[in-house]
């Protein structure tokens, strides 16, 4: 695993690692499958990252604008057929309708979307036909954004790669406190993205404290880091793709925290595909 803050070099990664994946993916098969690129958090098309200016005497920091995934996918020396830019914000959404006139080649190709990316996806999935169709489908969502039945359905759809940035850190360990209780709301978003309640024995334990009648008490503690609380989830995935899951993940975070894991998963069940997904995103990973 790699590790990067976010924010500057962990973002520089996360987008790095898609584009690599993206430029293999329509050489290896542009021409043999309609290709579909969803981006489910797609923001506005431009991500800020802090910056550091080497002086004589120190350094200052300051921002800069870098592309985001979106404007990256359309930049690929073998474009996809079609693209599913999806935000809930308004003024992202406007910022990425205007992505047509930048890339007018690829105007009529675009779709820009207004709402909740696990409709987009699912949208997708019941359109999706599995003899003339494959899509690469990245969820970079903020916090606990992305459901589990969104990733079943994936997994379902055969011919689907995803790349997920899975809130291993912010999203799940953050929200368990150390005596092992959640918030009523953090609960129901960590049911959400779990699809049931098995993080809780994943992230906990019981203290094994005696009362006077000498019987174990409910009492729990917090166990859970982001590496054990992603391999749970990876297990989890394990659980429903036929297709590859990686072992592997990227780790992103500010300042060389764990906040974020990069996952990867295929749907495909063909053995030639798998195999050379499985190689092709665990290299991309090895080199970030």
């Amino acid at each position: 695993m790699a590790q990067k803050s976010f924010g500057t070099g962990g973002t520089i990664t996360k987008l790095n690692t898609i584009a690599d994946y993206l430029q293999f993916y329509t050489t290896a098969l542009g021409g043999k499958f309609r290709l579909t690129y969803i981006d489910g958090f797609a923001g506005s098309g431009e991500i800020p990252i802090k910056s550091e200016l080497p002086l004589f005497d120190g350094v200052i920091e300051y921002e800069k604008v870098i592309p985001g995934s979106a404007r990256n996918s359309l930049s690929l020396d073998r474009p996809f057929d079609s693209y599913v830019f999806a935000d809930t914000k308004k003024s992202n959404v406007t910022s990425l309708s205007l992505l047509s006139k930048e890339f007018p080649h690829l105007a009529d190709r675009i779709r820009v979307v207004r709402g909740d990316a696990n409709g987009v996806v699912l949208d997708y999935c019941t359109a999706h036909n599995p003899k003339t169709d494959r899509a690469v489908i990245f969820l970079d969502p903020f916090g606990n954004h992305v459901n589990w039945s969104t990733v079943e359905a994936v997994a379902r759809c055969k011919g689907i790669d995803l790349w997920y940035l899975f809130p291993s850190g912010l999203g799940v360990v953050r929200q368990i406190s150390d005596d092992a209780s959640v918030q009523k709301d953090a609960e129901e978003s960590l049911n959400r993205i779990f699809g049931d309640n098995s993080w809780i024995e994943a992230s906990t334990v019981h203290t094994g404290q005696l009362n006077l009648l000498e019987v174990e008490s409910e009492d729990r503690r917090k166990t859970a880091t982001a590496d054990s609380i992603t391999r749970h989830f990876i297990s989890k995935m394990r659980n429903v793709f036929e297709g590859v899951v990686l072992d592997e993940w990227l780790a992103l975070g500010a300042k060389n925290g764990h906040w974020y894991s990069l996952v990867f998963a295929c749907s495909n069940d063909s053995e030639k595909a798998k195999s050379l997904a499985r190689r092709v995103a665990k290299d991309i990973m090895k080199k970030k």
